[in-house]
């Protein structure tokens, strides 16, 4: 069982957006230090950002939040081609299409409030697309929201692993969203063993 830390209680997590209190587990190179809200490890939020990937597939049924995305993804390196789609179906045809082409998709980020198909149901989708057309390793899934980590949620990335959360939260600045969107995806991308990829 986690055991509370008395010297770290409390560190920012930005998967979350906020300071959290933490709990400390034992891994594989010694004592890990998590976020109680969401379980991300907190001493690999300072690791290099991730090598620039060469498609991420980004939805989200916000134009200007997906444009933004777009924009930050490119603008900061972390992706050589990045297509925004409106919503889950979208994307979903969009990676067939890829996946049939034999082109890579390295990362997906996934609004969860999405209409007519929301994040967590695309996220499945997307799993049993990967498994039908013998895709793997999996893709990496970053699931994003305006709402904060909740049980529903942690049993989504359970079963979408390889996959992380990331509250949109109200980032005084783009470039603030950026560190923390680099933050995340690099704990990601090493969780899924593809930390150190180009392409």
């Amino acid at each position: 069982m986690p055991t509370p830390d008395p010297k770290r209680s409390f560190r920012f997590c930005p998967a979350c957006n906020e300071e959290v209190y933490t709990y400390t587990v034992r891994a594989d190179l010694g004592p890990e230090v998590r976020c109680s809200s969401c379980g991300l490890p907190l001493a690999a939020a300072s690791a290099p950002a991730p090598a620039q990937l060469s498609c991420i597939l980004v939805a989200d049924d916000d134009r200007l939040y997906r444009t933004l995305l777009r924009d930050l993804l490119q603008g900061r390196g972390m992706a050589a081609t990045v297509e925004a789609c409106a919503g889950g179906a979208e994307l979903l045809a969009r990676a067939t299409a890829r996946f049939h082409d034999q082109l890579p998709v390295k990362l997906v980020i996934l609004d969860l409030i999405m209409a007519p198909l929301n994040g967590a149901a695309t996220g499945i989708a997307f799993r049993a697309l990967e498994k039908g057309l013998g895709v793997s390793p999996p893709v990496p899934i970053l699931f994003v929201s305006g709402s904060p980590v909740d049980d529903a949620m942690k049993a989504l990335l359970a079963k979408c692993a390889p996959a992380l959360f990331l509250h949109k939260g109200a980032d005084k600045s783009p470039e603030a969203l950026g560190r923390r969107l680099e933050q995340v995806m690099a704990i990601l991308l090493k969780a899924a063993g593809r930390g150190g990829e180009n392409g």
